[in-house]
């Protein structure tokens, strides 16, 4: 059964967005908010068929059943707006689990996942003055209210936490930093960061979920139970199983043939391997700490064709050191040789 939504109670103001929208000869003329659209009904977007539709909230297991959709429980946050718990999905295995969750606001409205500093510690462990963090990409994200705040964005692979497990979306670029909404939202802790709970109150841990994750699949919001449903991604054909500590090598002691880049972690390192045909890439190497935090290494033979599409991303091929000889074509990984802070992970076939 279908029901016409309305009426819509709206705000006249200006937004910051439309004026955005206007550098790119774009017109809006509004912005559909979570009242009373979201409370009164469940929103079912299909990216793929780039369709919206207003359903009735009663059908919604229905709904989420027929299309093979995940129930992913929902937090009833301020405002009422709709809330899921998040946590860290890594996508290797043996050297780092999947993280606690946090809070973290439902936000069609964002291109971009984001999470504050106090989680980003939390489920990444990572701060402010990292290496890897100055070593990455900015982006300049601006509210409704037009306040603008440039973040860093490095690569994760994100889960929600579903009844009994979690469904993981394909790893994205988050934005890291402490934007307006987090203190509005969710608040800040009891005490200070300095001794004896003095000092300024720091943000509760709390993260947004935008566009890069929800749009990855078709996603059903249905605010008044609260809950989301989505469809979960395919599994890779693939797993990178933690080898050792330092650079990987073949057989024959040799690190093999591929290419380097800055800024990234060990999840944009595991999605590229992952991005190409099963076996293409023989492992990966990363430095999730120490001096040269944020160097990956992905091993990609050059004959694959890839090249240009990796330095469009900021890959670049790298030279085998004087006096030494990088492994033929074909190469695996075998060992890794112990260099410090380094991580190796050969790629495997699933069940292999």
């Amino acid at each position: 059964m279908s029901r016409e939504p309305g009426p819509l109670h709206a705000t006249c103001v200006d937004f910051a967005q439309a004026a955005i929208a206007q550098q790119q000869d774009i017109k809006l003329d509004g912005m559909l908010g979570q009242l009373p659209l979201h409370q009164d009904f469940a929103v079912d977007v299909d990216p793929e068929m780039r369709r919206l539709t207003i359903r009735d909230p009663a059908d919604s297991q229905e709904l989420a059943s027929q299309g093979g959709l995940r129930r992913i429980p929902g937090l009833a946050l301020p405002s009422r707006l709709l809330g899921v718990e998040l946590l860290h999905t890594p996508q290797t295995r043996g050297f780092s689990s999947v993280s606690q969750s946090v809070p973290a606001l439902v936000d069609t409205g964002s291109a971009n996942s984001v999470v504050n500093w106090p989680a980003a510690e939390l489920l990444f462990g990572l701060r402010p003055g990292d290496k890897v963090v100055r070593d990455a990409p900015r982006i300049r994200a601006i509210g409704v209210g037009g306040g603008a705040i440039d973040m860093p964005l490095l690569r994760f692979s994100i889960g929600l936490v579903a009844e009994g497990d979690h469904v993981a979306p394909q790893a994205v670029r988050v934005a890291l930093g402490d934007a307006e909404v987090f203190a509005d939202i969710f608040g800040r802790e009891e005490s200070g960061s300095w001794p004896f709970g003095l000092g300024p109150k720091p943000l509760k841990p709390a993260a947004l979920i935008g566009q890069d994750i929800l749009s990855q699949q078709r996603y059903l919001l249905v605010a008044s139970e609260p809950a989301v449903y989505v469809a979960e991604q395919p599994e890779s054909e693939g797993v990178l199983d933690y080898v050792g500590e330092g650079d990987c090598i073949d057989a024959e002691g040799r690190r093999l043939a591929g290419l380097q880049k800055l800024g990234c972690t060990m999840d944009d390192a595991a999605w590229e391997c992952f991005s190409l045909p099963p076996g293409a890439c023989a492992g990966i190497a990363v430095t999730p700490k120490g001096r040269y935090q944020g160097l990956c290494y992905i091993f990609v033979g050059e004959e694959l064709g890839k090249d240009e599409e990796l330095r469009s991303r900021g890959f670049a091929r790298y030279a085998a050191p004087a006096g030494q000889a990088l492994g033929p074509p074909g190469s695996t990984v075998v060992a890794a040789d112990g260099t410090p802070d380094a991580q190796c992970f050969q790629w495997q076939p699933k069940g292999g």
